[in-house]
């Protein structure tokens, strides 16, 4: 009598700087979540090329969708609304304008130079930049209206004290 001893495959593949022991199935279920992860950046950056040029209620999910080269469907399946996608491309926006609590004052306890230097430096970012004010102040509008729902609005600041904690 034949007995058949079922052997896994075992792969070697760098993750994260260090060689880990990974199964076919763990693979396969790293790169579907990285294929996710990179498709959601696509249109996240899709939401704010958009927002920014036409403005955010000028701009539709389907112009978003056209925008990612995605369907309709796919980008709901992302976003459930119009107000998610526009606190992500917010939140995207912070990270870039880096807007960290770091002054380049070199006393600490002066707190008229570092705000100076704050407000100079967020100053500087807006410059030459009228889309992005009018997006700010778009943002800042419907979220003080109320118009995005709470739930969205406690997920967008409690995102935004991690991203400032992280920062620091």
């Amino acid at each position: 009598m034949l007995h058949y001893v079922r052997m896994s495959i075992i792969l070697f593949i760098p993750w994260k700087g260090d060689y880990s022991i990974m199964k076919p199935h763990e693979k396969r279920e790293m790169e579907r979540l990285e294929c996710r992860e990179s498709r959601r950046r696509e249109i996240i950056q899709a939401a704010k090329r958009l927002f920014l040029h036409k403005g955010v209620m000028e701009t539709s999910m389907v112009d978003i969708a056209n925008e990612a080269e995605i369907s309709r469907f796919t980008l709901y399946r992302y976003f459930s609304n119009k107000y998610e996608l526009l606190i992500e491309v917010q939140l995207l926006l912070y990270d870039e304008m880096n807007l960290s609590q770091e002054t380049a004052s070199s006393d600490p306890t002066d707190i008229v130079e570092q705000l100076r230097q704050r407000l100079y430096e967020i100053a500087s970012n807006l410059y030459g930049q009228p889309d992005l004010v009018r997006f700010s102040y778009t943002f800042d509008h419907l979220f003080t209206s109320e118009e995005i729902p709470l739930e969205l609005q406690e997920s967008f600041r409690q995102k935004a004290m991690e991203r400032k904690a992280t920062m620091k």
